[in-house]
């Protein structure tokens, strides 16, 4: 009888110029910020050198950038999450947060943002009880928003108003 359990081993350790070529496939499919992309490569290569050159060699020629990569996810995650969510998953993926405050929506998109994500949640607007506001303010903070944008957002949604 067979057994379950898969053995995974360790790829073989990639030359320089093979990972160069990983990365660029990588690349080819969306965005890396550069710790996600050394991450990426760490299980191809024994030598730190190497992986750190093939990202120097790549942001030296504009194939890896973490300002692009900040515009696009930033971009692609306005409209579900918060700014202090945001910031919080750029950190975790190694972003220096000063270059991406010009990509961050300002506090009228937010409070859009969190006036369609009530909509989407809550459906018709009408006058929220105690407990169910509670749930509302907590699942808005979960999404990053402020609490000022919280507290707005929800006085706006109770009244009907879009802006």
């Amino acid at each position: 009888m067979k057994s379950n359990t898969q053995t995974f081993r360790q790829p073989e350790p990639l030359s320089q110029k093979d990972l160069y070529n990983k990365a660029l496939n990588y690349l080819a499919r969306r965005e890396y910020s550069r710790l996600e992309l050394q991450r990426k490569l760490a299980p191809y290569s024994d030598n730190q050198d190497d992986i750190t050159a093939v990202l120097d060699r790549l942001s030296e020629r504009n194939l890896q950038s973490d300002e692009r990569f900040s515009e696009s996810f930033i971009h692609s995650k306005q409209n579900k999450y918060g700014t202090q969510r945001i910031i919080e998953t750029l950190k975790q993926k190694g972003v220096a947060l000063s270059s991406v405050s010009e990509f961050l929506p300002n506090q009228a998109q937010q409070l859009a943002t969190a006036i369609a994500i009530l909509h989407k949640k809550l459906g018709t607007p009408r006058p929220l009880t105690a407990n169910e506001q509670q749930k509302a303010y907590c699942f808005l903070q979960y999404r990053g928003f402020t609490v000022e944008i919280i507290k707005m957002a929800l006085r706006k949604w109770q009244k009907n108003e879009d802006d």
